[in-house]
């Protein structure tokens, strides 16, 4: 072997063992992970608005001349409206991220002016004394006092943005009313209307549960503070109005109200 090749050999030995020695230096390569943002604690407050058509469905019935009334159309099979309130209140919570992944819960209480206000009226067609002609009113009313919710939240966070979903319990206390107002004319079929406004007033006031679910976007402004918007749809309780015939004993109409809303709202969290 000539000095050249020796030469060459030591280089590559030499370099090698450089080169192993500079690679033990530094660690492997890995991908940079999702900052934990959005693990803590939190409170904030909200405002939105509140939707409702304030359903009512007839239900049982039975007894005369009350049959013959729903025969004639004096009470509706069903009836809704459309009517929107203002809703704010507080929430508090808890997040834990997981790489992108954020699980959490979160509990809130609001007020709500929601009320849905529902009339029907139709002249009874019935040819028997005193019934022709009167004019028979009946309205349905679905006030909602107030709000809250206990719910699971899952989202996915890209950086400070997190879009959610959300689900849970709902809870709220809901006045159903059922009013009836008769005028009719009297006095051997000469037209002198008489106002019995007030005849009839049946109503359930009552704290009522049922389920939340919907979702939203959350955004971090800063490291404490937050902006959120969020819909839901909420579905309380139905209630049942039993209306029993003042005058007529046995006479008896059920009015079944469907307690469901929607919610669109916005609001501020602050983190701990």
């Amino acid at each position: 072997m000539n000095r050249f090749s020796i030469a060459l050999a030591g280089l590559i030995v030499g370099t090698t063992s450089v080169s192993a020695a500079d690679m033990s230096d530094y660690a492997p390569f890995t991908a940079p992970s999702e900052p934990t943002i959005w693990t803590g604690f939190y409170a904030g407050v909200s405002l939105g608005g509140a939707h409702s058509d304030g359903q009512a469905e007839r239900g049982y019935y039975t007894g005369e001349p009350l049959t013959t009334d729903v025969g004639n159309g004096l009470f509706p099979g069903d009836i809704d409206g459309d009517e929107w309130g203002v809703i704010g209140g507080v929430q508090v919570g808890y997040n834990h991220q997981f790489g992108n992944f954020v699980a959490g819960a979160e509990a809130d209480f609001s007020f709500t002016d929601l009320n849905v206000l529902n009339k029907y009226q139709r002249i009874d067609p019935s040819p028997a004394f005193p019934y022709t002609g009167t004019d028979t009113r009946t309205s349905y009313s679905t006030d909602i006092e107030n709000l809250g919710t206990v719910r699971a939240r899952f989202g996915y966070a890209s950086g400070p943005t997190l879009a959610y979903v959300s689900g849970g319990l709902a809870y709220g206390k809901v006045k159903n009313q059922f009013n009836l107002d008769l005028t009719f004319p009297l006095l051997n079929g000469a037209q002198y209307p008489r106002d019995l406004g007030g005849i009839g007033r049946w109503s359930n006031e009552d704290w009522s549960a049922g389920y939340a679910i919907g979702g939203g976007v959350e955004h971090k402004f800063t490291e404490a503070f937050s902006l959120k918007a969020e819909l839901f749809y909420v579905d309380l309780e139905d209630t049942k109005i039993k209306v029993t015939d003042p005058v007529f004993p046995g006479n008896q109409i059920d009015y079944h109200f469907d307690n469901d809303l929607v919610i669109g709202r916005v609001g501020l969290n602050y983190a701990f």
